[in-house]
């Protein structure tokens, strides 16, 4: 069935609940609830069968207050409600998929992908989640889904190899095996041991294992974590920016998720951190209003403005006020957290993220074929005079003859330095 709110479990119960309207109705439809079905409470809602071996998305919608509701979705579909006084949240644990008493054991059956959110959701973000749609109701559009979130992290981020000690691996030293021989009571452990070790032993040697080189294996994760990411900013279309506008994008984002992760933010979060960011990027290419030049593209301080509207709208206090498209997600130390990152990547670096993936400057190469002269042959060694001498050699000039200056019938020309 859907689930049950008893208190503060939700119970999942597989097949018919035995009531007397129930009996009743079923008995006229040939259909009777067995005997050890457990009995139908008071605020058992919803009439989905959920044991039909396939995967169904199953939500609560629990609203405090006297009277407060709950209400049940089958995959996005309202499938039951009930009025009820909602006690204040107590230090207790919140019980999914128990028996109806929260100490029976749940049915058959698996629950993955649990979600617990702060706020009731509407009926809307309820369709969109059965859905798995990534449109949120701020208009931002998620680039993965969490689970898309969490298998970057693990092929991104993958666990270290760890050595294991001899010791670990259950060896001792000969010293060991002797003390071990003068104990009666390990004699048979030590021969079983050794009769297992001589079987993998000789196991070993049939079949030897791989060994699997640890740059390989992070090369290997690396590709996997860069195809994960290509995929969700799309670099893989044929729409897909030039190559170098790629891999600024995919740096840009690869070093978001890695803060996200350092930062422990869940993967719901970061899903909807990077949508922010991958909208404040599409909003760079929007028309400056505040500009002297007409066409310019959005100014530092313009996206800046962009950046924290979208981040506003995803936050606790705007859902709380119930402002129109607001969704409830990060608190205001996490939302501080995202702004400080933002600061230190994309607007400390503005123009240069401005200039390359909005006015990107094309660089033309062009080539032409031009006639080199065969150079003059230097002068000859044999020719040269000394600096000094050629220098009074420039400044020796001749003076004018004048009239009334001649002696003996001829002129006469000194040298004027």
């Amino acid at each position: 069935e859907a689930p049950s709110a008893v208190g503060r479990v939700i119970a999942f119960a597989a097949g018919p609940r035995a009531t007397a309207a129930n009996d009743a109705e079923q008995g006229e439809e040939g259909e009777a609830a067995p005997a050890d079905a457990p009995p139908r409470g008071e605020h058992d809602i919803g009439a989905t069968h959920l044991d039909d071996g396939a995967w169904h998305h199953v939500a609560v919608v629990v609203r405090g207050g006297a009277p407060g509701s709950v209400r049940a979705f089958v995959d996005g579909q309202v499938d039951g409600e009930v009025t009820m006084d909602i006690p204040e949240p107590a230090e207790e644990a919140l019980i999914l998929g128990a028996g109806v008493d929260g100490e029976d054991a749940p049915p058959e059956g698996s629950v993955e992908n649990v979600e617990a959110f702060a706020f009731p959701l509407s009926d809307a973000q309820i369709a969109g989640l059965a859905s798995q749609s990534r449109e949120l109701p701020t208009g931002v559009e998620l680039l993965l889904a969490p689970g898309g979130v969490r298998s970057f992290w693990a092929a991104a981020f993958p666990p270290e190899p760890q050595e294991v000690e001899g010791a670990v691996q259950g060896t001792c030293t000969p010293v060991d095996r002797a003390a071990d021989a003068d104990d009666p009571s390990k004699a048979p452990a030590d021969a079983a041991a050794g009769e297992t070790n001589g079987e993998n032993a000789d196991a070993a040697q049939a079949e030897p294992e791989e060994i699997v080189d640890p740059e390989v294996e992070a090369a290997r994760f690396a590709a996997i974590a860069r195809d994960l990411l290509d995929d969700a900013l799309g670099l893989k279309s044929s729409a897909a920016p030039s190559g170098f506008q790629s891999e600024v994008l995919r740096e840009f984002f690869t070093d978001l998720l890695a803060f996200a992760k350092h930062a422990n933010l869940t993967p719901r979060k970061t899903a909807v951190f990077m949508a922010i960011a991958k909208a404040t990027f599409a909003a760079m290419h929007a028309r400056s209003t505040t500009t002297t030049c007409v066409g310019e593209p959005l100014s530092v301080s313009e996206s800046l403005v962009e950046y924290k509207r979208r981040l506003v709208s995803h936050s606790f206090a705007a859902a709380a006020e119930n402002a129109p498209g607001s969704l409830g997600i990060f608190s205001l130390p996490e939302a501080q957290q995202l702004t400080e990152f933002m600061s230190g990547t994309l607007f400390q670096h503005f123009i240069l993220y401005q200039s390359i993936l909005v006015c990107p400057h094309e660089m033309v190469k062009t080539r032409m074929e031009v006639a080199l002269s065969v150079p003059r042959p230097p002068p000859a060694l044999r020719r040269a005079v000394p600096r000094a001498k050629a220098a009074g050699v420039m400044c020796k000039v001749v003076a004018p003859s004048r009239p009334g200056l001649a002696s003996g019938g001829r002129s006469t020309a000194g040298d004027v330095a």
